[in-house]
């Protein structure tokens, strides 16, 4: 439990300091665009880098910026019927785009933006436009980024068990005049052999726990600790 709890609050580390970053690179943006519009509008000056500099800075806080969102549940949706449902139903369909829209976007997104980004390394790939900036394959190895932390985010709340077991027969009863279609625990009729495998998975999707005595809200990561409390709920 103490190595899932590290985890948890290192993946929450790393997306907060992206996020952090994001926010810093909000600044410097509005500086940069501030910075074009002086030069163009009151001297005639214009720089196509500076151009791409600051279209490339607004792309990278988005990349960036994704799974930080997510984190602090940010991002827009529907919610006609989200907004004012009961905390058990919102649960129910957050894991439902987690685990059936969110990790197979993200698995699609890492799959195909890796090989677009080492293409654009390899050839060493610039700004289409002159003068513009190089090394454009920065930006798109952003994309790839994104897809990892976005599943590093979803992971730290979904968690997935795989459980496989050697079964043992010690005792087979048959009704009279039907004959067993299957054994429960091994899908089949044994003759002649008692042993058997068999697999089985779970998956948990662990939300923070409000305790109603101090107020306070806890970590994700302390679900286990708490998890005798009459204060958890799960799903």
């Amino acid at each position: 439990m103490k190595i899932l709890k590290l985890v948890s609050k290192k993946a929450d580390s790393l997306i907060e300091l992206i996020g952090k970053v994001s926010s810093i690179l909000i600044f410097f943006l509005i500086l940069i665009i501030t910075l074009s519009v002086i030069l163009r509008y009151f001297f005639s000056i214009g720089y196509v880098w500076l151009q791409d500099l600051y279209i490339w800075m607004h792309a990278s806080i988005i990349l960036l910026g994704v799974s930080f969102t997510l984190k602090h549940n940010g991002h827009v949706r529907i919610d006609l019927f989200y907004r004012n449902a009961s905390d058990r139903y919102k649960n129910i369909v957050n894991i439902f785009g987690h685990i059936f829209l969110t990790l197979p976007f993200c698995a699609l997104l890492i799959n195909y933006s890796y090989d677009y980004f080492y293409r654009s390394y390899l050839l060493s790939e610039s700004s289409k436009e002159t003068g513009g900036l190089p090394a454009i394959y920065i930006l798109k190895f952003l994309i790839f980024f994104m897809g990892v932390t976005l599943i590093i985010q979803v992971l730290n709340n979904i968690y997935m068990g795989i459980n496989v077991r050697l079964n043992r027969l010690l005792n087979q009863e048959s009704p009279e005049n039907f004959s067993n279609l299957y054994i429960p625990g091994y899908y089949k009729v044994l003759e002649g052999n008692n042993f058997g495998v068999g697999i089985s998975y779970s998956i948990f999707y662990l939300i923070p726990i409000f305790n109603k005595n101090n107020k306070q809200n806890l970590h994700i990561s302390e679900y286990y600790e708490y998890c005798s409390s009459r204060y958890y709920k799960q799903y």
